[in-house]
């Protein structure tokens, strides 16, 4: 399974001559919303917005994330992650890698799907 990892061109050359993929945490994500729909409700004595920010909090520092896409030609990451159209975009064998190894990751790469929609959603 290609994967795509868009980056400026200096971050592309540290990771072809360190041969390293970066990782980051939960907290030190670009998209404020990441890891924020745990689905935790407003019932009990701590609300939904501080048990988000303690399970966050938690998951952070023990986890992190390394963020790929399936899509080498994607405009919007291009423009977010690519250096705003001036980086690369590097294409890693997850399998040829191990990002598939179930004994490694939590979430190996098969199963790390995220769909992104426009707008949150709230419990009713």
């Amino acid at each position: 399974m290609m994967l795509y990892k868009y980056m400026s061109f200096n971050s592309a050359i540290l990771m072809l001559r360190n041969l390293s993929l970066g990782f980051t945490g939960l907290e030190d994500l670009n998209d404020p919303f990441e890891g924020t729909n745990f689905g935790f409700s407003a019932t009990g004595s701590i609300s939904p917005r501080n048990a988000v920010r303690v399970f966050k909090g938690h998951f952070s520092r023990k986890y992190a994330v390394s963020s790929l896409t399936r899509n080498p030609l994607n405009s919007l990451m291009w423009s977010h992650y690519g250096d705003s159209h001036r980086g690369v975009v590097i294409g890693i064998d997850a399998e040829e890698c191990g990002l598939t190894s179930n004994r490694e990751f939590i979430i190996p790469a098969q199963l790390g799907e995220i769909i992104y929609v426009s707008t949150k959603k709230t419990k009713t």
